[in-house]
This record gives structure tokens, sequence and C-alpha cells, in this order.
């Protein structure tokens, strides 16, 4: 039974272990920069309190937002050239490759701004 417990106490904690680094690991969140100076020398006119307006912002700066690449910043371009500024974050589910997992993500970093 001695030889047993040896054996089998190692295999236990280290299965801790990896169990605690996963959840760990899958907590983490990314953290995003949008401080007034990545965007520009005089910083970025979409860029107000630390949150960014979709309404403004340039496609460079839609790609520093989570879940979003080069292809969702440029349809989110195409659909406000073609239907003008969007009056709510839910108007972005319009948009091919949006749904409500990436605007939960997204909620914290964008604000709906009014189009100078």
């Amino acid at each position: 039974m001695k030889k047993l417990t040896m054996f089998f106490m190692p295999g236990v904690l280290l299965m801790f272990i990896l169990t605690l680094f996963l959840f760990a690991c899958l907590g983490q969140t990314r953290v995003i920069s949008l401080s007034k100076d990545t965007h520009s020398q005089a910083g970025s006119p979409a860029l107000e309190n630390g949150k960014l307006d979709i309404n403004q912002a340039t496609a460079t700066e839609l790609t520093e937002l989570p879940g979003i690449g080069d292809q969702i910043a440029s349809e989110i371009m195409n659909h406000r050239e073609q239907n003008g500024i969007f009056k709510s974050t839910d108007e972005l589910m319009e948009i091919p490759g949006i749904g409500p997992s990436v605007i939960k993500k997204l909620l914290p970093y964008i604000r709906i701004g009014e189009q100078k």
C-alpha cells in the first residue's frame, strides 16, 4: 500500500498543478492598449476616456480591438460608408464575423459617438 501511495500522490499533485496552470491561462484576458500615443502624435479623435469611437476609428485602430482583424475592420469601414454612422453597438452584429461573443468582448473598449 505504501508503494502505491508513493506513485499515486506525485501523479495527483502533478495533475492538480497542471489544472491550476490551465485555468490560469484560460482566465487571462487580452490587454488592449488604446492610449492616445499609439495612434498618432496628436492623438486619435476616435479615442476618448479610453474607449474607441467606432464611428471615427480608422481600420488600423479597429484592429487593435479584441476579435477584430483586418477583414472585419474593413467590413466595419465599408458598413459605415454604405449605411452611415452606427447608432448602437447592436448594429455591429450586421457585420459578417461579429456575433454576440465578439460584441461582449468589444463593449469595454468601444463607444458610439457622433460623426463630426
